[in-house]
């Protein structure tokens, strides 16, 4: 914007803005500051192409906001089908319009994440009676969690969006009910949607159990506050952004992965360098090529791929190895109901990408 700003002070022609300018506001405020006289969007209207018609109309609440995965840009030179990680309409808008279900069911939905939100938000559209049954005491699931360092801020907004549009859509929302077996066949519903997410993996090393020893979801939830001088284990995605947020707070940070490189499962490589600059920037010290072995009081013992091993100094420990799904349910569920759909991460933990688009497959296959 202030780009835009600068060059519009220097010329007589109409300046547009362009740039992952998706809030509304602040495309509004740059108007009536005269920072420039057009707004241009791309990645915004493949989120939501109605965009403009929904500011029109007032309904800024029901926009779906762009995330700035990329996940739309990455498909450009490969030549491939146009997606988007919260729309799973785009490049598909006719195969996945939404229409009333010649019969309508009831339908139970079991997890309140992204996955089971966007399942149940299609489904009231379609006009079944959904019932959706999240064990916590609001809706989100690891989403909320995901939204939490400052530079993944745009994910709350699109959390705010599934949460709006399942009450919108008139959802009955059961909070703070853990789903049973004998819960389920209470309710008699015609179909369940299984999305019950996936759990933090506290692998069976000596001391992982600790007082001093975290999960990367207990420090994002607040339920773990760590010392000045931090190790990180697991340097997929998740630990790199882990170790960025503790650094961006002040922390000391010691990032340590089996494999010889980093964030290997971020595959759109811009995001992926960008992250890595985060470290590098911050200041993180990283052990790629060496796995954790021990965690005594105050210290953690590594070993690398040739068995050398190494001693750190530790105040806490961050564990981020990965997630275990949630199946749990899903036999006996299966036993009981003929129509089970699993989605989601407790299906396989992936990213947002998957648990939207099969929420919107299951919402339009009931």
């Amino acid at each position: 914007m202030h780009l835009a700003e600068g060059i519009k002070k220097s010329v007589d022609v109409p300046v547009i803005a362009v740039g992952a300018i998706h809030d509304v506001g602040l495309a509004e405020q740059a108007l009536q500051k005269k920072q420039a006289d057009l707004i241009a969007m791309a990645r915004g209207l493949v989120a939501d192409p109605e965009l403009p018609k929904k500011v029109r109309e007032g309904r800024i609440e029901d926009i779906r906001t762009c995330l700035r995965c990329n996940e739309c840009a990455s498909r450009v030179r490969p030549n491939k089908t146009q997606r988007c990680s919260i729309n799973a309409e785009a490049g598909r808008e006719r195969q996945m319009r939404i229409h009333p279900a010649s019969r309508p069911k009831h339908v139970c939905v079991i997890g309140g994440g992204p996955a089971g939100m966007e399942a149940a938000r299609v489904l009231a559209a379609r006009r079944h009676r959904v019932t959706l049954l999240e064990k916590e005491k609001e809706l989100g699931g690891l989403l909320r969690y995901a939204a939490i360092p400052r530079f993944k801020d745009e994910l709350k907004s699109f959390l705010q969006y599934l949460r709006t549009q399942v009450k919108k859509a008139g959802v009955e929302i059961r909070l703070d009910c853990r789903a049973t077996p004998e819960m389920v066949q209470e309710l008699k519903p015609d179909a369940v949607i299984l999305a019950a997410g996936s759990t933090m993996q506290v692998p069976e090393i000596p001391g992982t159990h600790r007082p001093f020893v975290g999960t990367a979801v207990d420090l994002l939830s607040g339920e773990f506050k760590p010392g000045p001088k931090v190790l990180v284990v697991g340097g997929a995605a998740m630990g790199c952004e882990v170790a960025a947020h503790l650094v961006s707070s002040g922390k000391s940070v010691t990032l340590v992965e089996m494999l010889d490189d980093l964030a290997v499962d971020l595959l759109e490589y811009r995001a992926r360098v960008t992250l890595l600059q985060l470290l590098k920037k911050g200041g993180v010290e990283i052990f790629s090529g060496w796995r954790l072995q021990k965690i005594d009081e105050g210290r953690a013992l590594l070993m690398s791929h040739d068995w050398r091993e190494k001693e750190l100094a530790v105040d806490s420990v961050i564990l981020a190895m990965g997630l275990s799904s949630n199946r749990e349910l899903l036999t006996p569920l299966k036993a009981t109901c003929n129509e089970v759909y699993p989605i989601g991460d407790c299906v396989e933990p992936r990213k947002i990408y998957q648990a939207v688009h099969e929420g919107a497959f299951a919402g339009r296959a009931i």
